[in-house]
């Protein structure tokens, strides 16, 4: 499908599959954050993002849950405007759209809520840049 120009997706560990099939060669991806570290060291080459979601070209992929959500808002967004998507998101009592570039959360342990800003970008920096 995707080498004859179609569009692909995957939720949360979905990824992996498509990864796996070389339809991510080139793309920007995401995952949810329990698999990331996992999924950057078997595919170094894929640029997997800690984004809520990416839609890259004719990928879509999201780190599962509700952002799940938040990609197909901002789909009905690209393809029908703001009015319409902001309509459904009420429907579906979502409080706030989230964009591609917000970060997804993390588990208890590296919560930084509540932290000096700059100090959540330079610990994403860091954890962007894992070996």
């Amino acid at each position: 499908w995707g080498r004859r120009g179609n569009a692909l997706g995957a939720l949360s560990v979905g990824s992996y599959l498509l990864a796996e099939a070389g339809q991510l060669d080139g793309y920007r991806c995401t995952i949810h954050w329990e698999n990331r570290a996992g999924f950057m060291e078997r595919f170094p080459d894929i640029n997997c993002t800690g984004n809520v979601f990416e839609i890259d070209r004719k990928r879509y992929t999201c780190a599962g849950g509700t952002t799940s959500i938040d990609l197909m808002l901002e789909i009905v967004r690209g393809d029908f405007g703001s009015n319409l998507a902001n309509g459904v998101a009420n429907q579906f009592q979502h409080e706030r759209i989230r964009s591609a570039g917000d970060r997804q959360r993390v588990g208890p342990e590296r919560d930084l809520t509540g932290k000096s800003e700059k100090l959540r970008r330079i610990v994403e920096l860091m954890a962007d840049h894992l070996d």
